[in-house]
């Protein structure tokens, strides 16, 4: 999570508007399948809760993967 992406080195700017970035990993319970790459123009957006939100979104979206081989 960045949420000054202006300020952040770890940063790799795709977008000239954003001002903060989550990632949060999709597992299958065992490795990272995929991401939800998540930006927003405004500085400081992810809280707490935010974050506790798109948590939820990955960790539900791990059935999809489970079961299934590479």
């Amino acid at each position: 999570m960045s949420n000054d992406v202006a300020n952040d080195p770890r940063y790799l700017t795709n977008q000239d508007d954003s001002g903060s970035e989550l990632i949060v990993p999709v597992c299958d319970g065992v490795r990272v399948v995929g991401t939800l790459d998540v930006e927003s123009d405004h500085v400081g957006a992810f809280t707490g809760d935010t974050i506790a939100f798109y948590e939820r979104i990955a960790r539900a979206l791990q059935p999809l993967w489970t079961g299934r081989s590479s």
